[in-house]
């Protein structure tokens, strides 16, 4: 993602993935220090407001 803001956004295999950081207080419950979930969309135009759900 060259060029962009969106940090938060990552391209795989043409997917746009979202990767959200997991709050201190549930990271040692859940195992996890970040999400990434697809958002279904192939351009950076569709997946920008799709990522906005998560933020």
């Amino acid at each position: 993602m060259t060029g962009s803001n969106s940090s938060h956004l990552s391209r795989r295999n043409g997917m746009y993935y979202i990767r959200v950081r997991v709050p201190n207080s549930l990271r040692e419950r859940l195992g996890l220090s970040e999400v990434r979930r697809s958002l279904g969309s192939f351009t950076l135009k569709t997946a920008r407001p799709l990522a906005l759900r998560y933020r």
